[in-house]
């Protein structure tokens, strides 16, 4: 293939199912399927949709990750002149970091992947911390960050927004609704 076109022709649209051969063989180890080599990470999704899914993740992707986190923050202090947000503590709700490993390659959580790639100058003020981030159990998590953060000056939070929406609704439960 020699350009965009080249490649538009050669290689179809798919979806998980039509690309799933080809996952299942780099799962088992094999490189050279979908890039070139071994991808650095395997996503785990949830599995709420026909079953667990691999995504593959190569080196070459993960600052994109990054990338995209830092023009999100950077467009809203643009749009609103606000950054002074930045001098608090900024909460990151995410599945667990810690990382399992199947052939040679780390599998995790989207959100337990990129957490081991967030800037430097991000960590500083980053909560939950790794102890609270591993746990596995969903509700428990939540109640340990809300005691982790309650008396902390948050000023930022990230999270799919059913995660988002519980830790409020239990940070207004242990508060009475006064944070």
């Amino acid at each position: 293939m020699e350009n965009y076109s080249d490649f538009k022709q050669r290689v179809p649209v798919q979806d998980y199912e039509g690309l799933k051969p080809y996952i299942d063989r780099v799962v088992a180890g094999e490189g050279n399927v979908l890039w070139s080599g071994k991808p650095l990470y395997f996503a785990k999704t949830s599995g709420t949709t026909s079953g667990v899914k691999y995504i593959p993740l190569s080196k070459e992707s993960m600052p994109e990750h990054i990338k995209a986190a830092r023009n999100a923050i950077l467009t809203y202090i643009n749009e609103t002149g606000k950054a002074d947000f930045v001098n608090g503590k900024m909460i990151f709700l995410q599945g667990s970091p810690v990382l399992n490993v199947k052939n040679g390659i780390n599998i995790g959580r989207l959100s337990g992947i990129v957490a081991h790639h967030v800037p430097a100058y991000l960590q500083k003020n980053r909560l939950p911390s790794y102890e609270t981030n591993i746990i596995e159990d969903w509700e428990q998590k939540v109640d340990a960050i809300v005691e982790e953060t309650i008396n902390e000056n948050m000023t930022l939070i990230s999270g799919i927004p059913p995660w988002v929406q519980m830790y409020f609704d239990k940070l207004a439960e242990k508060t009475g609704g006064k944070k």
